[in-house]
């Protein structure tokens, strides 16, 4: 079986909305082009008087005439890809919503108490055995660790498992107390 390289940049152009360049909250397609955005940029696009919105913002396909709202589909699938690919995507959109409806002494609407109901029965289900074990309930992501030069000599494992939540900084991976790559990176250094 041959090895594919897929590189992040060409997997966000599925999870980010065109209208807001934002990742995907509330998924919604347009079944005529399969055109996908967020549901409050759709919406905003949609209610806007002043440009014609009958048609996809993206490839002006005609959606609808009468009432464009009827023919969205909400992308339940594609929004939960998205949720795995960004980790904390779905727990910071919670807590926006939450501070949203608090700050103006809103109450709930019901889908937010249906999430927050989801996250609560979550928590409640996950037992955590010790700090050992700390993420090992979290979802799981491959991380391959290649080099950029041919001067550098690949290394013996070039894949790791760990946490979707491990966290991701501007000059690399932050990779502390992993023995999988203290292995890789001692055997690097002995030859």
């Amino acid at each position: 079986m041959r090895e594919k390289k897929i590189h992040y940049k060409d997997i966000n152009v599925f999870i980010t909305c065109s209208l807001c360049n934002g990742y995907l909250i509330d998924a919604a397609t347009i079944p005529e082009c399969l055109h996908t955005f967020c549901k409050t940029c759709i919406a905003a696009y949609l209610d806007n008087d002043e440009e014609d919105n009958t048609r996809c913002p993206k490839c002006d396909s005609i959606i609808d005439h009468v009432n464009p709202w009827r023919v969205l589909v909400f992308d339940r699938t594609l929004q939960s890809i998205a949720y795995k690919l960004v980790p904390h995507l779905y727990k910071e959109e919670i807590e926006r919503q939450i501070a949203y409806y608090k700050e103006r002494d809103l109450p709930y609407p019901p889908s937010l108490v249906e999430k927050l109901q989801e996250k609560r029965d979550e928590e409640e289900q996950q037992i955590i055995p010790s700090n050992s074990d700390l993420h090992i309930y979290d979802d799981q992501v491959a991380i391959c660790i290649d080099t950029k030069t041919k001067e550098l000599q690949s290394l013996p494992r070039k894949f790791i498992i760990c946490s979707s939540t491990l966290p991701v900084r501007p000059q690399g991976i932050h990779l502390n107390r992993s023995e999988v790559i203290a292995l890789v990176c001692e055997s690097t250094r002995e030859k």
